[in-house]
């Protein structure tokens, strides 16, 4: 496997930690149909055969009542026509931090990756919000 310079080391496995957003206000449209943001994951989107597991650290503020967020990937052969989403941490619902458990399922590792983090309404129809600090952390394999 090739090296990476200047990425951190654990326990001889390559970790890799990437920002998807940063104190960043997410909105409903006041439905249940999920908002999708892509996130760029520079080089790491080319990285699906060399990824052991992956998870999401998060942090939401100022949720509103009904507000729900997520984390999302897809993989893809070409680039072109993508796998159906696969969740990588679901259903935050309130003000608070979680570490997601490691997704660790390897055939949707792709040759190309792309992450979501996406939001919708609980429930009503009101549009609702929350500020959310998201990151993916990738582990490669040793």
């Amino acid at each position: 496997m090739p090296e990476h310079p200047g990425l951190p080391s654990v326990s001889g496995r390559k970790v890799i930690l990437i920002p998807l957003l940063i104190e960043e206000l997410l909105q409903t449209k006041g439905d249940a149909n999920n908002v999708k943001r892509y996130v760029d994951v520079g080089p790491v989107s080319r990285l699906g055969p060399m990824i052991e597991k992956m998870r999401v650290h998060w942090e939401g503020t100022d949720f509103t009542a009904n507000f729900v967020g997520e984390v999302d990937a897809e993989w893809s052969v070409s680039g072109q026509t993508w796998s159906p989403n696969f969740q990588l941490l679901g259903n935050q619902t309130s003000d608070g931090q979680t570490i997601g458990a490691y997704y660790t399922t390897d055939t949707n590792f792709g040759l190309n990756l792309r992450f979501t983090v996406e939001c919708r309404n609980a429930t009503g129809t009101a549009v609702e919000a929350g500020i959310v600090t998201a990151w993916l952390e990738v582990v490669l394999k040793s």
